[in-house]
């Protein structure tokens, strides 16, 4: 029973050492799987975050061709955290698929990162209608036994910056391990005029292979010294070349996003809780020995008596102390088995398997075996210490070196263990803070539904309809993210009063906030007394009016396309005490205002696209401001004229000039020095 409890004490604290280790291991050895990593580097600009990484495309040309000592470069999309596109292949005249994640990126990527090509052609991106696939989906698709190469490859809805929806697999490549920045995914080739002259829309990662690490330095001052960052907007800023083997540790984006990231003085404090656990279980070994010495003292002395010497007793229990110890470290590989095989451990993100690890293995032996042995030295000698004729004699007693030593060691264990209980108990109070902490929104009563794009243009009303007719679904919003969701490179940025910071852009529906309860407007008004204009882009936005006036807006502006009753709403918001705007497209002419006019108090000439931010100004907008301002003038009217998209300090002159008076400004004031960029931009409207 004795040696059962010592066996069982040290194997859990093994297996808890050997679990321990291989997290620590997959968080050191981060990146390293790649043959190239010591001479990859990834683009970044010096300001923080997430614009200091995702780059524009044409930026990232430029930084490719800009010196000898890049032999390759490479841009690509951030990939976690997107949600995917169906990808099929016909199976017996039926499509058969997965939803994948599909990364655009140049076709040089595979030989940077020295991809572990299986089968295929390495070089397969160069066509842009062939793509590369990860073993895992190919097993997937075709069967372990087939080949995937040359089999067609079909999107059921639109993949990023390409516009072929059928693809042939060029190359299936080894799945990377999961400690690497890059992700088993479908990639293939942007197209090659996508965005190829664009400054201002930053969407890629840029990695550079070079022929000499030591150059990097000198590629980065370089092309900092030639390049123009005013293209950028990041006039002031530069470039850094970030060793790919450093990003992990860099703490960049703490929620595992765009970048997944660790904390080396978290890595440090779980060696420390490793070495702790072991040295506790030698100390609580050590005891337990120690405290059997009444039931083996007679066997030992007898032995003693026998003729048996004190160094052959002592090499016995001490070899008998090692094997207690290594049967422990093989039950502790059951242990570790046991909870791969369960899944016992999500929160380890490193392989568990006793295969893939083995070099750590055969490490806990060693260290097992000196544990046994440094741990059975003492009680051997302890032991072996009495006179045989005391023992025999039935009086005998621990000395007072004994019971000081012993005593020790059972205080250390008891700090020891009530260090490592108040540690788990910090961290389960900071995990029950995390799991109820308010997020701003109403996260309970929210199921979300992932729909491909296809679904959401062609069956949105039918979608919305039939799951209303469920009266326990109380409303239905569309977002093009998740709230709270790991994709972090759909954001903005900029500098007020000397702080960076930055926000991330979610497209949605225009009940998206009410539905996941987050009140924008009332809880703003309730902190600032600012004129409020709230631009509605909804279907319909009647019903929108009462919610919006009641939260504090203090003008409302409706899109004339999107509106069956145009003057009805209008008349509507200004009856209900609100000042009333209207807003039409840049291919929506301005004669759909002639009866609509002389019911607004503003008019919105939107000069790009709705939709994303960054975009270039659409020159023919300023004759529509024009006209629209001779219109009122025309008939009198002490109409205000907004102009929103593309207004820049390149841009503000000419939207003037035609007759615009309400600037809306994005790029231009959060990209670089807010304050100083409202006031540029104040000054020119003002001068």
């Amino acid at each position: 029973m004795a040696t059962a409890l010592n066996v069982a004490g040290l194997a859990v604290a093994f297996a808890a050492f050997i679990v321990i280790l291989i997290q620590i291991n997959f968080e050191r050895t981060f990146d390293r799987c790649h043959p190239t990593s010591g001479r990859i580097f990834r683009v970044d600009l010096t300001i923080p975050g997430t614009f200091g990484t995702i780059l524009p495309r044409a930026f990232v040309e430029a930084v490719i061709q800009s010196s000898p000592h890049i032999e390759a470069g490479t841009l690509l999309t951030p990939s976690f955290g997107q949600n995917g596109v169906y990808l099929s292949v016909d199976r017996n005249g039926q499509p058969f698929g997965f939803k994948e994640i599909v990364t655009t990126c140049h076709a040089s990527l595979p030989k940077i990162f020295a991809f572990p090509i299986v089968e295929g052609d390495i070089d397969c991106l160069k066509d842009p209608e062939k793509v590369m696939v990860p073993r895992s989906l190919a097993d997937k698709l075709f069967g372990e036994d087939i080949s995937a190469v040359g089999k067609t490859l079909r999107a059921e809805e639109n993949i990023w910056t390409k516009s072929a929806k059928l693809f042939t697999i060029g190359a299936v490549y080894k799945d990377f391990p999961e400690n690497t920045q890059l992700r088993n995914v479908v990639y293939t080739a942007i197209d090659p005029d996508y965005n190829i002259n664009n400054f201002s829309s930053s969407n890629w990662v840029c990695y550079l292979l070079l022929d000499n690490p030591a150059m990097a330095d000198e590629v980065a001052d370089n092309f900092n010294r030639h390049f123009d960052f005013k293209k950028i907007y990041h006039e002031g800023e530069q470039i850094r070349l970030v060793p790919l083997t450093d990003i992990y540790y860099m703490n960049e984006t703490q929620d595992g996003g765009t970048f997944r990231s660790g904390n080396k003085e978290v890595t440090a404090l779980l060696f420390g809780i490793a070495l702790l656990i072991v040295i506790v279980a030698a100390i609580n070994f050590t005891n337990f020995s120690t405290s059997l010495t009444p039931l083996r003292i007679k066997s030992i002395n007898t032995q003693k008596v026998l003729g048996s010497s004190d160094t052959l007793l002592r090499r016995s229990l001490l070899i008998e102390a090692a094997l207690i110890s290594f049967i422990a470290w093989l039950v502790s590989l059951v242990i570790v088995w046991g909870l791969d095989w369960a899944e016992a451990l999500p929160f380890i993100e490193a392989d568990l398997s006793l295969v893939s690890n083995l070099p750590i293995v055969f490490l806990c032996g060693i260290v097992a075996l000196v544990i046994g042995w440094l741990a059975g030295i003492y009680p051997a000698y302890y032991i072996t210490s009495f006179p045989p004729a005391l023992v025999l004699k039935g009086s005998f007693g621990l000395s007072p070196s004994g019971r000081k030593l012993r005593t020790t060691l059972i205080c250390v264990q008891f700090v020891v263990s009530i260090v490592l209980i108040i540690g788990a108990c910090f961290v389960q109070i900071q995990n029950s803070y995390m799991r109820n902490f308010s997020l701003g929104f109403d996260k309970d009563q929210v199921a979300i539904v992932e729909l491909n794009e296809t679904m959401y243009n062609k069956h949105h009303d039918t979608y919305v309809n039939r799951l209303k007719e469920n009266p326990g679904i109380e409303d239905v919003a569309f977002a093009m993210e998740k709230v709270g969701s790991k994709d972090g490179y759909n954001t903005n940025g900029g500098n007020y009063k000397g702080k960076d910071f930055q926000y991330f852009i979610i497209i949605a529906s225009s009940n998206f906030l009410r539905v996941m309860g987050i009140p924008v407007i009332e809880s703003l008004r309730k902190a600032v007394d600012m004129f409020f204009d709230v631009h509605i882009m909804a279907l319909d936005p009647t019903h929108l009016v009462d919610d919006f006036i009641k939260a504090g807006a203090d003008m409302i502006t409706v899109h004339a396309e999107t509106c069956p009753h145009l003057d009805r709403t209008l008349r509507l918001i200004q009856e209900k005490g609100c000042r009333a705007g209207v807003a039409i497209n840049p291919a929506t002419p301005v004669n759909v205002l002639e009866h609509a006019i002389e019911l607004a108090d503003m008019v919105l000439i939107m000069t790009v696209n709705p939709g994303f931010g960054g975009q270039s100004y659409l020159p023919y907008c300023s004759e529509k401001v024009r006209q629209v301002r001779q219109e009122a003038e025309k008939r009198g009217l002490e109409l205000d004229i907004q102009v929103d998209g593309g207004i820049n300090r390149d841009t503000i002159s000419e939207v003037l000039e035609a007759g615009a008076n309400v600037i809306v400004a994005g790029s231009a004031v959060f990209k670089g020095d807010i304050a100083a960029n409202v006031k540029e931009l104040k000054g020119m409207m003002n001068g």
